[in-house]
């Protein structure tokens, strides 16, 4: 069965409630050999109702244009904003103001990844380091281009 181009509907509606009808109509037709018509009518409804309801809960997989369109979405987001982690925004430093830091704490080894000025050698703290996870987190999301550039103080 085609749809014409401008049936939007999603859902699995008229098949939930055809399915149901067949199911509905099955069970009215033993009931009507067994001499309760009326069993069988308000049966054969409720199974109409029932699929239809169903078949309305259950969305329809999305058409293969509809899905390329959606990736591109998600890919032309991700250039500019983190799609899949919202909270995590992409950031720049500028090499020539700040230094990529991994700032160790000798009293409890605790590793804070972050930058200092160059001009006035504050330390600025961005991110916790757990594990290499989290540098590699924290290498990507702000473009750090030498990983091995990353000063180490303790």
């Amino acid at each position: 069965m085609k749809k014409s181009s401008n049936d939007t509907t999603d859902t699995y509606l008229s098949e939930g409630a055809m399915y149901g009808g067949i199911i509905g109509g099955v069970i009215f037709l033993v009931s009507l050999f067994l001499g309760h018509s009326s069993y069988g009518a308000v049966i054969l409804l409720i199974c109409v109702t029932v699929g239809g309801l169903l078949g309305l809960a259950k969305k329809k997989p999305l058409r293969e244009d509809a899905l390329d369109k959606e990736v591109s979405a998600y890919k032309k987001l991700d250039k500019e904003y983190n799609a899949f982690f919202p909270d995590r925004k992409k950031h720049s430093y500028d090499p020539r103001i700040k230094h990529p830091v991994l700032r160790t704490s000798i009293a409890n080894g605790e590793q804070v990844a972050g930058f200092i000025d160059k001009t006035t050698g504050k330390f600025e703290p961005v991110t916790l380091i757990k594990n290499d996870d989290d540098l590699r987190d924290f290498i990507v999301r702000y473009g750090v281009e030498n990983p091995e550039d990353i000063q180490r103080i303790g």
